[in-house]
């Protein structure tokens, strides 16, 4: 039946958007599509704009429980942290819509069939699970077929801000002045959601815009287009942003790392750079290209602040330092999160968090074996969990491609060794991609759409998500790649392993031209267990080395390099990055001296103790 406006809604209508009571509410769900998932969790907040400041203590959740039959994907725990143990205390839907409705009539929201609103972040989004819940069960109105009416605060600041590079909750949050952390439940959802409505409403109000029906209209209106300032060479990097221009356009081209901060002083995000000016300017110009997070961060920086360095090995090391002690929200590579670091043993059958006789290979990322082991015996089974794939895709496609993968792996190695993980991951090891038809490009793809898939950022509200179909030869080649990455890294702790005793010296021209690599003054690198140290040669190298331009001298390579190694997760990460910029400055020097493949191989010659020092 069709809505018809009472006298009642017309006078709610007319109400300054100060005074409007409203429902706030974010949900927590098992998926992006209302369709095929389920409400997990629900919080609430009944108040006013002219309300500023309330505590998120005042913010109602509850956890909702899942239909019978339904599990806690491992997925889901990660991304919204609610553990099995966290379920035990979830409540049916028809409770917990109990519970909101009369919190609603406590605070004067009305009954149902009445004018009532509710404000969401992404409130396309949050209104299809509230309103299932509340409908499911039975509570419909006869006379209108909805609980509330949404306003989305996403929505208004398209409209209030045009320039801000984002518009997702985080990066309104600490474009307002809010410490932004990591934000997974409902609770910092929704405060963060009074908070920006808040904000919103004052400035809605400095436009003209002061009641119910005004906003109507100005949401009616469409989105208007960017535009820059009169003067600006550049008219894609006229961004709203907190940061002073000068702030960023006075930096040095010199190596070093910059720290992002937001309003309250936190680390938003630590980076190095060989150039700092340049670098850091990067993150502010163009706005095609940039990452959804990117421009999330941008709209929280208030200030930078950089620390200089010599040279860009030493900027990458301190940044891994300082990832390590701040934990910045942004950083996500080096933090230290849930990860853990594992060792194998010989028969690749069983783990141990430190190294020993028994368990000498590694180190690798926790949960490695597993990966290829569960892999395994899903392939023999001919089904397995679709958390294999990170649930990209349905338990028909994964079951249908685990066993044409079971039949490639018997065709390849031969019926016999199937089984066998050690014989398994042996021969991935002397093969190519190519040689298992693993088509790299296509399962990398799939790979990234998938993380991309793991987390809402900001959607485009008028548009439903699209699902992203994959191909069977895609999950096939994926499969592949589940073994082919447990090899990488096992290439990788070899590597690593040599580096914790080591020393050498090399050229790093830091933020100047390769050309200028000659000129640059040589620095030495002193390896042990793993703690690196860096300081500059009192002396030039003579020609030979010059053109080497990285010479290192390896200790003995021990053969439980990490059996006495403290902290081996951060350790591991410090050869990581030392591994990486060796690389790096390897390809420099081949870039600038115009070596030749054959001359690569030699550059990690011995030098002499005379110039490294004893």
């Amino acid at each position: 039946m069709a809505c018809s406006m009472s006298s009642d809604d017309m006078t709610m209508d007319s109400i300054l958007l100060q005074d409007l009571p409203v429902l706030l509410v974010d949900c927590q769900t098992t998926g992006a599509s209302p369709a095929s998932s389920h409400l997990l969790e629900i919080g609430w907040l009944l108040a006013s704009a002219r309300q500023s400041g309330l505590s998120p203590a005042k913010v109602q959740t509850r956890l909702v429980a899942l239909p019978e039959g339904e599990i806690l994907h491992p997925r889901i725990k990660k991304i919204t942290g609610i553990t099995d143990e966290d379920m035990l205390s979830a409540l049916a839907q028809d409770v917990v819509r109990d519970e909101i409705q009369a919190d609603c009539a406590m605070a004067g929201l009305g009954a149902p069939g009445a004018k009532r609103y509710a404000v969401a972040h992404y409130a396309q989004f949050e209104s299809v699970f509230v309103e299932r819940m509340f409908y499911r069960n039975g509570a419909n109105d006869d006379n209108c077929n909805t609980a509330f009416d949404y306003f989305c605060t996403c929505l208004i600041a398209k409209r209030l801000y045009p320039d801000l590079p984002s518009r997702a909750i985080r990066a309104l949050g600490g474009y307002f002045g809010l410490n932004m952390p990591e934000m997974k439940r409902a609770r910092e959802h929704v405060a963060v959601t009074h908070h920006i409505w808040c904000r919103l409403v004052d400035d809605l109000s400095a436009a003209g815009i002061k009641d119910v029906a005004g906003l109507r209209q100005y949401l009616a209106t469409p989105l208007p287009r960017r535009q820059a300032s009169k003067g600006v060479k550049d008219k894609s990097t006229d961004y709203l942003l907190a940061v002073e221009r000068l702030t960023r356009l006075s930096l040095p081209m010199v190596p070093g790392i910059y720290k992002m901060m937001g309003a309250q002083g936190g680390i938003l995000y630590v980076g190095k750079a060989t150039s700092l000016k340049s670098r850091v300017n990067s993150y502010f110009t163009g706005r095609k290209g940039k990452a959804s997070k990117t421009k999330e961060l941008i709209c929280q920086i208030y200030d930078i602040q950089t620390i200089e360095v010599a040279s860009s090995l030493e900027a990458a090391l301190l940044e891994h330092e300082l990832i390590a002690e701040h934990q910045p929200p942004y950083n996500r590579a080096l933090k230290q999160y849930d990860r853990t670091i594992e060792f194998v043993d010989a028969s690749f059958s069983q783990t141990m968090d430190f190294q020993s006789e028994q368990f000498p290979i590694g180190p690798l990322p926790g949960k490695s074996l597993s990966y290829v082991t569960d892999l395994l015996k899903a392939a023999a089974a001919g089904t397995g969990d679709t958390f294999i794939l990170w649930d990209m895709v349905e338990q028909e496609q994964l079951d249908r491609c685990l066993v044409q993968y079971h039949q490639e792996l018997i065709d390849l190695l031969g019926a016999a060794n199937v089984a066998d993980v050690r014989r398994v991951i042996a021969f991935y090891m002397g093969v190519t991609r190519r040689e298992i038809n693993n088509e790299k490009a296509a399962w990398r793809e799939a790979v990234r759409l998938s993380l991309e898939s793991l987390e809402i950022d900001e959607t485009d509200e008028t548009e439903e998500l699209e699902e992203t179909e994959i191909t069977d030869p895609q999950v096939i080649g994926m499969l592949h790649g589940i073994v082919l990455r447990f090899c990488r890294q096992l290439v990788m702790a070899r590597r690593l392993s040599t580096l914790l005793e080591c020393r050498g010296v090399f050229l790093d021209p830091g933020g100047l031209s390769v050309k200028k690599l000659k000129q640059t003054l040589p620095r030495t690198l002193s390896v042990s267990k793993g703690h690196i140290k860096v300081q500059e040669l009192d002396q030039r190298l003579d020609s030979k080395n010059i053109q080497r331009g990285l010479s290192l001298q390896y200790g003995p390579r021990a053969y439980l390099a990490w059996a006495d190694i403290k902290e081996t997760i951060q350790t591991y990460d410090r050869m990581r990055v030392l591994h990486t910029e060796l690389g790096r400055i390897e390809k420099l020097a081949i870039k600038a001296f115009g070596l030749t493949a054959q001359t690569r191989l030699r550059l990690a010659g011995k030098i002499s103790d005379a110039v490294v020092g004893t």
